[in-house]
């Protein structure tokens, strides 16, 4: 249990919070994997909070809410701008984004929907008319369709 990397990335971490060494702590979240940082979170919800700030990646902190059990989940977002929000689901693929819509309260979920509407983003919620673990909500919506006697020339310029 000494080597298992999780624990010493949450040691690490604790130790850099209490230092307040921040660009430490700006390398580490950006440099790790979001299921592995997942494993910090397990932190106070301020340090939560701070940790999640320094991930600069929008799609990196998308796939990293996405690790984070439902409570951690829903105590982060509670206060984060709707419009970060929008654009860490705008990122995500369309799955993932409507499997994250559906573990925040239906309010919140409505807010954002409706504003990703506005930035013409209807995917999402077409898969959210499927019940969750159902092939509907894993699906992907782009299709391409190409010709069988297409050469690979043509199709990757069609692509």
């Amino acid at each position: 249990m000494a080597n298992d990397p999780n624990r010493i990335l949450v040691e690490s971490t604790k130790h850099l919070l209490r230092r307040g060494a921040a660009s430490h702590l700006t390398k580490i979240v950006n440099m790790a994997h979001a299921a592995d940082l997942s494993a910090i979170f397990t932190l106070s919800s301020s340090n939560q909070k701070k940790l999640f700030d320094l991930v600069d990646d929008i799609e990196k902190k998308g796939f990293l809410l996405m690790e984070l059990d439902e409570d951690i989940l829903l105590d982060l977002v509670e206060g984060m701008d709707t419009d970060l929000l929008v654009k860490i689901l705008q990122k995500l693929p369309e799955d993932d984004a409507a499997d994250l819509l559906s573990a925040l309260p239906e309010e919140k979920a409505g807010i954002l929907l409706k504003k990703m509407k506005e930035k013409g983003v209807e995917d999402v919620e077409d898969l959210l008319r499927y019940d969750e673990e159902t092939a509907g909500r894993i699906m992907v919506t782009d299709v391409i369709a190409l010709k069988q006697d297409m050469t690979v020339k043509e199709a990757i310029a069609h692509i």
